[in-house]
C-alpha cells in the first residue's frame, strides 16, 4: 500500500512537471518559428482565433495613407481567405470592435523607421502599428507565420483552429538593403515566374529584386530606340533554345507588382563586358561593323564594347535613358565585372563616362566589383562586392554578396542535380553562418543580396530548389541583429518553415543539415481511432493516449508483450514519434507501421528505454497503422502513456503505381516520372491539347484530393476524372483558367481505382508536363 501511494504521488508530481514542460515547449516552438527573427518577442498564455466574423480594420493618418493601407488589408485578406474559407471584410475605421485585425499608422513612431512595426495580439484581437504602410506590410508577414502552416494552402482547410498566440512584438530591420538577384539573361523567365519570385521573397521581408537583364547569352528588355536588342539579342539562351524578352509594358507590370509588395526593382545592364547579345544585334557596336554570332555557351570575359567610340555612349545613353524612364526606383546597375577583354585604361575611362550618363538620368549607379573605385565613384554610388575577401573602407557603400556564402547557384552538396561548384558547395548552414561585417566595415554596409545565376537553372522549380531553404537565412542576415542569430537555434525555426513551404508548393531542397523532422507540425494521431492489447482498468482507456491531454493516460496490464495501435485513416510517411510516458514505461519496445494492421515493420527499436519524454526523430517508414509494441516493462507495472504523438506527411496513393499517358514528348520524360515521388523528374506530353495521364491505384480507394505540380508547360484547361474501369470516366474537377505552379485540388470524396488528368487547353506552346501527379 505504501509503495502504491508513493508511486501515485510521484506520478502526479511528474505529470505536473511534464505538463508544464510540454506547455512551455509548445509556446517556445510557436514563438520560435518566425523568420526573420523579430527583435523582441514576448508571448502570453492566451490565443486569438480567426472566425468567419473576423474583419480587417485599417486607418492611416490621412486619407491617402488610409487608401494605401486598405490595399494592404486586401492583400492580407487574400492570403487568409483560401485556407480559412472566410470572407474577410476590409473596413476603413479607427474603431475596430473586439475580434478584429487592426492595421494602422496612428501612433506609429518615427524611431521605428520605414519598415519597423509593433504587433500586439490578445485574446480579443490583433493590433499592428507602424510609422508607414511599408512597416505594416512587413508586420503582416510576421502575422502570417503566427498562424498554423495550413494557412498557406490555396484551398479550403477544415478542422484547423486558426489560432494566433498572444504576443507582443517590436521589430525593425538591421540593414535597409535585403536583396535577391535573378539572372534572366542566361535563361529567360516569364513575367509570372518573376512575380512568383517576388511573392516568395516578400514573405521573408526582403525588399530588393535585382534583375540581371542582359548578358552574352540574351538581352531581355525592349529598348524602343534599339529594337533588335530584344528581337535578335533576346532570341536565344544558354543551350540554344528559344529565349524571350520583356516588353516595356511587361517590365512595368513587374515593377508595379513588386511595388505593391514594397519591393524595389533594380535593373542591370551589364557593361562593358558580357555584351555579346548586343554585339550580335547591331554591327555598328563592333569594330568591323559586322554583327557577332549569337552565343549560347557559359564562358565569360570574351566580349567588350568599343570604349573609345562615341556610338557606344550614344547606345548606352539611349538604353539607360529608356530604362530610367520606366524604372521608378533610384538605382541602375551597370554590371562592370569580368571585363577581361577591356584594358584597364579603357575600362576606367568607360566607367567614368557611364557614371555621368547614369547620373544625368537621375539615378544612382551600382556596379559589381571592381567597377567602382574611389577615383571613379560618385557620392552615393554602391559597390556590389562578390569577393570572399574583406573589402577596404574606401568611402563607397557596399552591398555584400560573397560568392562563398550568398551565391544560390552553388550546389548545396554533391547530390544536387543542378548548380555549380566553382567556389565549392554552399549548404544551408554555411549560407546562414556569416555577417556583412565579415566582408566590409560596418559603417560602409548598405545590406546584403543573394544572387541566383542561371547557367544551369532552367525552370521555376529550379529557381525554388536553389533558393529555398537558403533565402530565408539570407533574409534573416539582413534583418536580424548579428547578436541574435545562431545556427543551432535558427535551424529549428527553418525546419518549422518546411510545412509552410510545402503548402505553398515551393519546390525546396530538403537539405539534410536542417532537422526537418523536428518541426512539430501536426500530430496526425490526435483523436484517431485507437486500440490496445489491454487496459489496466476502464479509467485508463487507449483513447486517452491520443487525446492531447497530458493529464489523462492509457495503462496496460502488468504483462509482456503489450501494444497500443492507432489507425491514421490514410497512409503516411512517418518521420517522428513522441512518447510521453507515465512512471510505468517501456524499457524494450518498437515503433511499428503497417498498411493493414496485420503485417508490421519496425521503424524504431530500443532495449534501453528510460521513460520520461522520448522524442524519436529521423524515423522513416510508411503505413496507415502505427503502434508501440512493448516487449519488456521498465517497472513492475504495465505500460502507461500520457501521450502517443505521431508526425509525418500524407503519402500519395499514386506513388509508384502503374501509370498510363496518351503520349510522351520523348523517352526521357515517361509517364512513370509523374508518380515516382521525385520532384526533379517529370512526364511531358506531345504538343497537342487533347492529352492525358492516368494512374491505377490498384484497387478501389477513397479519393478526395489531387495535387498537380506543373513544370513550366502547364494545363490552362483540364479536368480531373475518376473511374472504376479506366473506360467510363466521371468529372470531379474542371478548370479553364489554370495558371501552372502547384494545383492543390480538393473535392467530395469518391470511390475510384483510376484517376486521370485530361487536358483540353495547354498554357504554353509546349505540351503538358508534370513533376508530380499525387492522389490522396
Amino acid at each position: 500500500m505504501k509503495n502504491r501511494f508513493v508511486r501515485a504521488i510521484f506520478a502526479i508530481t511528474f505529470s505536473l512537471l511534464l505538463f508544464t514542460s510540454l506547455s512551455a515547449w509548445a509556446n517556445a516552438e510557436q514563438a520560435a518559428t518566425i523568420i526573420p527573427k523579430p527583435v523582441t518577442y514576448t508571448t502570453g498564455s492566451g490565443t486569438f482565433t480567426l472566425t468567419s466574423s473576423t474583419s480587417i480594420y485599417v486607418q492611416g493618418t490621412n486619407a491617402a495613407q488610409t487608401d494605401e493601407i486598405y490595399k494592404i488589408g486586401q492583400y492580407l485578406a487574400g492570403k487568409l481567405s483560401p485556407a480559412t474559407g472566410f470572407a474577410f471584410n476590409v473596413v476603413k475605421s479607427s474603431t475596430p470592435p473586439a475580434g478584429s485585425i487592426y492595421l494602422t499608422t496612428i501612433g506609429g513612431s518615427a524611431a521605428s523607421g520605414q519598415e519597423g512595426y509593433t504587433l500586439n495580439t490578445t485574446t480579443s484581437g490583433v493590433n499592428l502599428t507602424a510609422y508607414t504602410p511599408e512597416g505594416l506590410f512587413r508586420g503582416i508577414q510576421t502575422l502570417r507565420q503566427m498562424l498554423p502552416p495550413d494557412i498557406e494552402k490555396s484551398s479550403l482547410v477544415t478542422g484547423v483552429p486558426w489560432n494566433i498566440q498572444q504576443a507582443a512584438i517590436t521589430d525593425a530591420p538591421t540593414y535597409p538593403w535585403r536583396g535577391h538577384m535573378l539572372d534572366v539573361a542566361r535563361h529567360f523567365f516569364t513575367v509570372d515566374n518573376v512575380k512568383r519570385v517576388i511573392d516568395l521573397m516578400a514573405q521573408y521581408k526582403m525588399n530588393i529584386l535585382h534583375l540581371h537583364l542582359t548578358d552574352d547569352q540574351g538581352w531581355r528588355i525592349q529598348i524602343n530606340s534599339w529594337p533588335d536588342l530584344a528581337t535578335i539579342g533576346g532570341s536565344t539562351q544558354v543551350g540554344g533554345s528559344a529565349g524571350g524578352y520583356y516588353t516595356q509594358a511587361q517590365y512595368t507590370d513587374i515593377i508595379n507588382y513588386a511595388k505593391d509588395r514594397y519591393i524595389t526593382v533594380v535593373p542591370e545592364i551589364d557593361l562593358p563586358g558580357h555584351v555579346n547579345a548586343a554585339l550580335a544585334s547591331y554591327g555598328e557596336l563592333n569594330p568591323d561593323g559586322q554583327k557577332k554570332s549569337l552565343y549560347t555557351g557559359t564562358s565569360v570575359g570574351f566580349s567588350t564594347l568599343m570604349t573609345q567610340s562615341e556610338i557606344t555612349y550614344t547606345f548606352i545613353d539611349d538604353v539607360i535613358g529608356e530604362l530610367a524612364d520606366i524604372t521608378p526606383g533610384p538605382y541602375i546597375h551597370i554590371g562592370g565585372d569580368e571585363a577581361s577583354s577591356t584594358n584597364q585604361a579603357d575600362y576606367d575611362y568607360f566607367i567614368g563616362r557611364v557614371k555621368t550618363i547614369v547620373a544625368n538620368h537621375g539615378k544612382t549607379m551600382i556596379g559589381w566589383n571592381p567597377a567602382l573605385r574611389p577615383d571613379l565613384a560618385t557620392t552615393g554610388s554602391l559597390l556590389q562586392n562578390w569577393s570572399p575577401t574583406v573589402a577596404a573602407d574606401t568611402g563607397i557603400d557596399y552591398i555584400l554578396s560573397p560568392k562563398t556564402k550568398a551565391y544560390m547557384d552553388y550546389k548545396y552538396d554533391s547530390s544536387n542535380p543542378i548548380g555549380q561548384t566553382f567556389a565549392g558547395y554552399n549548404p544551408t548552414d554555411d549560407a546562414y553562418q556569416w555577417d556583412p561585417t565579415d566582408f566590409a566595415p560596418q559603417s560602409a554596409v548598405k545590406g546584403i543580396e543573394a544572387p541566383l545565376w542561371t547557367e544551369t537553372i532552367k525552370t521555376m522549380a529550379d529557381i525554388e530548389y536553389m533558393s529555398y531553404p537558403r533565402i530565408p537565412g539570407h533574409a534573416e542576415i539582413g534583418w536580424t541583429p548579428k547578436s541574435m542569430r545562431d545556427w543551432n537555434e535558427y535551424k529549428y525555426r527553418l525546419a518549422a518553415q518546411g510545412p509552410r513551404m510545402t503548402n505553398e508548393g515551393i519546390h525546396y531542397y530538403p537539405d539534410p543539415v536542417v532537422p526537418w523532422s523536428n518541426s512539430l507540425g501536426a500530430n496526425i494521431a490526435l483523436n484517431k481511432p485507437v486500440t490496445a492489447s489491454s487496459t489496466e482498468t476502464s479509467a485508463f482507456p487507449a483513447a486517452y493516449a491520443v487525446d492531447s491531454s497530458s493529464s489523462t493516460r492509457w495503462s496496460s496490464l502488468r504483462t509482456d508483450p503489450q501494444w497500443l495501435q492507432v489507425d491514421l485513416g490514410a497512409t503516411y510517411t512517418i518521420n517522428r514519434v513522441v512518447l510521453n510516458w507515465e512512471a510505468a514505461y517501456g524499457k524494450s519496445f518498437q515503433i511499428q507501421v503497417s498498411p493493414d494492421a496485420s503485417n508490421w515493420t519496425p521503424i524504431y527499436s530500443t532495449t534501453t528505454g528510460t521513460g520520461g519524454l522520448q522524442d524519436l526523430t529521423g524515423l522513416s517508414g510508411s503505413g496507415r497503422y502505427i503502434r508501440m509494441y512493448g516487449t519488456a516493462r521498465g517497472t513492475q507495472y504495465g505500460y502507461s502513456l500520457y501521450d502517443f504523438q505521431v508526425y509525418g506527411v500524407l503519402t500519395s496513393l499514386s506513388l509508384n503505381q502503374p501509370v498510363t499517358a496518351s503520349s510522351v514528348e520523348t523517352s526521357a520524360f515517361p509517364a512513370a516520372y509523374a508518380v515516382d515521388g521525385n520532384s526533379s523528374t517529370r512526364w511531358s506530353s506531345l504538343r497537342t491539347d487533347s492529352e492525358w495521364i492516368y494512374v491505377d491505384l490498384g484497387s478501389l480507394k477513397s479519393v478526395k484530393q489531387v495535387k498537380l505540380n506543373w513544370e513550366a508547360a502547364y494545363g490552362k484547361g483540364y479536368k480531373i476524372q475518376v473511374s472504376n474501369d479506366a473506360v467510363n470516366w466521371t468529372d470531379v474537377f474542371t478548370t479553364t483558367t489554370g495558371d501552372g505552379g502547384t494545383d492543390d485540388i480538393a473535392f467530395t470524396p469518391v470511390s475510384a481505382r483510376y484517376v486521370r488528368m485530361l487536358g483540353s487547353l495547354r498554357g504554353t506552346a509546349y505540351g503538358y508536363s508534370l513533376w508530380d501527379f499525387e492522389v490522396y
